[in-house]
């Protein structure tokens, strides 16, 4: 790494025009590497960036706050070493300051649209195969700042933000534990009742929640939510998942909003729920949940909807198959 970039860095300016042209040098520096930094490059890079960020309360034009936080998310592109590089997020106060800019901006939304999406992108992306940092972000309150983004809100991309950093939460963990605290924060439960429940209403008007104005690209994160809560599930959950949350009404309901790339992985969650519904029968040594909620979902005729001419999804559905048929014998053979 060139000497000069990092004092060009050291050397950031409270002038603001002087200020953007070195932080739009930081992103691209970021943004175009040839190949991931070393640690110690990490740490050069992100010292001065750290303290301009904790004056981003002060700083008129907020695209600057903004275009330092895209920087950061393409800094490291690797899974985030949890021994190394994640700690030094949380001591340098990375991870404070970018949920104090969540939790503090909430009082006035429209005015901080862009820095929010910044920064919960940041988190999605810093977060991602990290378990160091999802756990510190989950007991620093950012599920509950989160909740609070998805009630006030009026951006449409903001909703679309928080809900694709929860997916990636829920993607980046095995710990039921931790999937229970997304449980208790009702994120999950109420953007399924709002995708079952809610009829479309006439356009909100101006600084009205736009939550029910929801474009399929939205759609798709939520669904993500849905589909990655269901890998670290326990028996438990998953019951609470099928029976309260209503998740197959739920995937019924979501198939026709998403993309066609996005199929491959909405018959995966199918096979999900299949794996886990035989596994749950033979732990438990039990056909009631089966006959309750299984036996008479589509989910036993998903075969039926087998797109012979689509090679990703024909693989899954061979999957789902042979789980199937496993499902079936248990439940021939059950006595």
């Amino acid at each position: 790494m060139d000497k000069k970039i990092i004092e060009n860095l050291e050397a950031l300016s409270l002038d603001e025009i002087e200020l953007k042209k070195s932080i739009n040098y930081f992103k691209n520096i970021c943004s175009k590497k040839e190949e991931e930094l070393d640690f110690k490059t990490i740490k050069s890079l992100l010292e001065p960036i750290i303290e301009l960020l904790k004056k981003w309360n002060t700083i008129k034009d907020q695209s600057i706050i903004s275009t330092a936080l895209q920087g950061i998310s393409s800094l490291v592109t690797d899974e985030i070493d949890d021994e190394g590089i994640a700690p030094y997020f949380v001591k340098i106060g990375l991870i404070s300051i970018i949920l104090e800019i969540l939790d503090k901006s909430t009082d006035s939304l429209p005015t901080y649209a862009e820095l929010n999406s910044s920064s919960l992108k940041c988190i999605g992306d810093l977060i991602l195969n990290s378990d160091y940092l999802v756990n510190k972000l989950v007991i620093n309150g950012f599920l509950s700042i989160v909740s609070k983004l998805l009630l006030k809100s009026t951006q449409s991309e903001t909703i679309r933000d928080c809900y694709w950093a929860i997916s990636n939460i829920l993607a980046s963990t095995d710990d039921y534990k931790l999937l229970q605290k997304v449980i208790d924060s009702g994120i999950i439960g109420n953007l399924v009742k709002q995708q079952l429940d809610s009829p479309p209403p006439p356009p909100p008007p101006p600084h009205q929640n736009l939550q029910y104005k929801i474009n399929n690209k939205i759609i798709t994160d939520m669904y993500w939510c849905v589909s990655n809560s269901l890998i670290s599930a326990n028996n438990e959950q998953f019951k609470f998942f099928i029976s309260h949350y209503r998740y197959l009404e739920y995937l019924q309901c979501v198939k026709n909003n998403l993309k066609e790339e996005t199929l491959k992985y909405y018959y995966e969650a199918i096979n999900e729920i299949i794996v886990k519904t035989l596994q749950l029968c033979q732990e438990e040594h039990s056909l009631t949940f089966y006959k309750k909620f299984i036996a008479d979902s589509f989910i036993i005729s998903i075969l039926k909807e087998n797109d012979k001419n689509n090679l990703l999804i024909n693989q899954v559905f061979s999957i789902i198959e042979d789980n199937l048929t496993s499902l079936n014998n248990f439940v021939e053979n059950f006595k």
